[in-house]
């Protein structure tokens, strides 16, 4: 959001509309055209869509910092999400034989989750930044996701699309950097 500002400044009668969506909602958004652009994991692979390697997420598995938390419950989006399924595999690590799943809406609702001891949960390390309440859970390797811009492919392209466009590819890849995401320090005994 942050790299938008200053398209908005120099267009203020442009009209923006960020939603969010659960991964797996994302190709099918893009084709109904309810976005322009959307920010997914895996490129879309259909003919007429573009896809642009912007970087890549760093996740962590984080618990709460203190007090009681279960240990066993890993907490998720929804039924289809398999965050921490994908994070334990690129582990070369079993799930544990407890394992149990919960679910919230959102990341920030995961994170308040896990705040209150509900479970753990792989977040974006970026995201632990300003989170005094969580804490990675040691013995697990940073796991890096990538992230693409995807959109349609067009004949034509306005000089505003080429600027958001372009907005978006620097914003996400910048926002994505290790040394914009989280301090050096704690990069270097997690990753």
């Amino acid at each position: 959001l942050p790299s938008l500002a200053p398209l908005i400044e120099d267009n203020p009668d442009l009209q923006v509309d960020l939603t969010v969506a659960e991964l797996h909602q994302l190709p099918e958004v893009l084709a109904s055209g309810r976005a322009d652009f959307v920010l997914v994991n895996d490129p879309i692979r259909k003919e007429s869509v573009e896809n642009h390697l912007l970087g890549h997420e760093r996740n962590v598995l984080v618990r709460r910092s203190r007090g009681f938390a279960r240990d066993a419950v890993f907490i998720d989006h929804d039924e289809r999400d398999s965050t921490t399924i994908d994070f334990f595999q690129e582990q070369g690590r079993s799930l544990p034989k407890d394992y149990r799943r919960s679910f919230l809406d959102d990341i920030e609702t995961i994170m308040a989750g896990v705040e209150n001891g509900l479970g753990r949960a792989v977040i974006p390390l970026h995201l632990l930044r300003e989170r005094k309440a969580l804490e990675p859970v040691s013995g697990f390797k940073i796991q890096k996701v990538p992230v693409h811009l995807s959109h349609f492919t067009q004949p034509f392209y306005t000089e505003l699309q080429k600027a958001v466009l372009e907005i978006l590819k620097t914003g996400v890849a910048k926002a994505l950097a290790p040394s914009h995401a989280v301090p050096r320090l704690v990069l270097d005994w997690r990753e």
